[in-house]
């Protein structure tokens, strides 16, 4: 798997920026057809790091929609926080270089959010992702392995479509995503 998320890795960083930045656009319109993301009220999404789809459009989004934007803090046992981010909240980077926010007043727990935008270094078919191989996200939502699938927060995980593999094997603490968005096309 290494070898794997080392290839994507490699060919994501590749993206010639005006392909990047057309695709970020054609990813972000999608998102907003999304019935999930037009009803939700409470939506997480990330600070894009090391080539990942870009969020920053979709983070203002959100905020303008008066929407509350939620943003994920990494904690000790690996498990995410969402913090409450908005125009006046600042970002400082992590121990892993991620921008997240600083001093937070207000946390959200995961099954209160309505929809979580994940970021990810490959997808298939089937929904089933690969992220850095530290599991953060599988661990917040574990819960919704155990609950019925219809259970919030709806998962929607961005990628480009270059990230797309034939089938990825899926372990038994896996969340599964509700669905992928990439520049070509939705997996739902």
């Amino acid at each position: 798997m290494s070898d794997l998320r080392e290839h994507l890795l490699d060919l994501r960083k590749a993206i010639p920026d005006q392909e990047r930045t057309a695709a970020n656009a054609a990813i972000a319109t999608q998102l907003y057809q999304l019935p999930e993301f037009k009803h939700s009220k409470n939506i997480g999404c990330y600070q894009a790091y090391a080539g990942e789809v870009g969020t920053n459009a979709i983070i203002k989004a959100i905020i303008d929609a008066k929407k509350t934007c939620f943003l994920p803090k990494v904690e000790r046992d690996l498990h995410l926080t969402f913090a409450e981010f908005n125009n006046t909240s600042q970002l400082e980077k992590n121990d892993h270089g991620i921008l997240e926010p600083v001093a937070p007043h207000h946390i959200c727990k995961p099954e209160q959010l309505d929809l979580v935008i994940v970021p990810l270094i490959a997808f298939d078919a089937h929904r089933h992702r690969m992220g850095w191989g530290k599991g953060c996200y599988d661990r917040t939502f574990e819960f919704l392995n155990v609950k019925p699938r219809a259970a919030k927060p709806f998962l929607v995980g961005l990628g480009y479509q270059l990230q797309c593999v034939v089938e990825l094997t899926a372990n038994l603490h896996d969340v599964r995503l509700n669905a992928v968005i990439s520049e070509e096309k939705i997996y739902s």
